[in-house]
């Protein structure tokens, strides 16, 4: 016993997305160009069959919208002040009490460079 189905679906899945292409193009909601017809199988009982469905080109409804909230009351008055910086003695650099820092700068065989603090 020969079956014709796969030949009848392989056909009707051609002339479906055919004429899904006859069809053009056209731009959705965010600037994006698609065809204006998709094809999609769906399941008709047992056996699947190929649909030309029209492609959704407005915004899809999120759902809810919510009202913006209010703004707080505006203060009244002058603005806050910003704190002063204080001025503080740093005192002697860290290490041992009145001693100072030295720097050198010597120079290695490679002709490099380096910052030594002592």
């Amino acid at each position: 016993m020969k079956t014709l189905l796969p030949g009848r679906l392989t056909a009707g899945f051609a002339v479906a997305l055919s004429a899904a292409a006859a069809q053009g193009c056209t731009r959705t909601y965010d600037g994006t160009v698609v065809p204006r017809y998709q094809v999609a199988m769906v399941r008709v009982g047992a056996l699947p069959r190929p649909v030309v469905r029209k492609t959704q080109t407005e915004r899809p409804d999120t759902g809810k919208i919510f009202p913006i909230a209010p703004l707080p009351p505006f203060p009244d008055g002058p603005p806050p002040r910003k704190p002063r910086p204080r001025s503080a003695d740093a005192g002697p650099p860290s290490g041992a009490p009145g001693s100072a820092i030295r720097c050198r700068q010597p120079t290695d065989a490679s002709g490099r460079v380096r910052m030594v603090c002592e």
